[in-house]
């Protein structure tokens, strides 16, 4: 019986393992196998922008329908994860989201994070711009701040944007 009791813990501590062990998001999207002037875009935000701790781009690739995705971005290995809930909500109403990350204490990086409309040349929505902000407690900076920062980057961003669809095109 005592053997019995030890197996059965023993097994349900390997199911409380696996269950609090997170799956990686099953891709919905794959990359071609060049570099996308998308993410040479990420990259040059990146350089120029050391208070960021990351920069993604969503939306749905060319050809595709209700594909909503992150296409490029500073975390290569997230490219093609389905986009969540919020994502989908500023791609196709156009609306900001400002989240300064409170009551967050599972989260090993102080940030704050912006999600902006992503708009090209003509001034069109064409996805989303999420832009992650280190912002650890004695950081000044304000939401106010952040978002016009984060507007002032997609803005100038938007300028190097002629079509949604050359986001995806080969990089030069």
């Amino acid at each position: 019986m005592k053997k019995l009791f030890l197996f059965l813990a023993f097994a349900f501590g390997v199911a409380a393992l696996g269950a609090q062990t997170p799956t990686p998001p099953k891709k919905n999207w794959t990359p071609p196998s060049y570099k996308i002037y998308a993410q040479s875009l990420s990259d040059e935000i990146m350089a120029a922008h050391p208070e960021l701790i990351s920069v993604t781009f969503h939306g749905v690739p060319p050809g595709l329908k209700d594909v909503y995705t992150m296409f490029a971005g500073s975390y290569l290995d997230r490219i093609g994860n389905p986009d969540d809930d919020d994502d989908i909500m500023v791609t196709k109403s156009g609306i900001t989201i400002i989240d300064p990350r409170w009551h967050r204490p599972k989260d090993p990086i102080k940030k704050f994070v912006m999600m902006v409309p992503l708009r090209d040349a003509a001034g069109e929505n064409c996805g989303l711009l999420v832009l992650a902000y280190h912002h650890e407690a004695n950081d000044p900076s304000t939401e106010m701040d952040f978002y016009k920062s984060s507007y002032a980057i997609r803005d100038a961003l938007a300028k190097k944007i002629p079509t949604y669809t050359g986001l995806y095109e080969k990089a030069k």
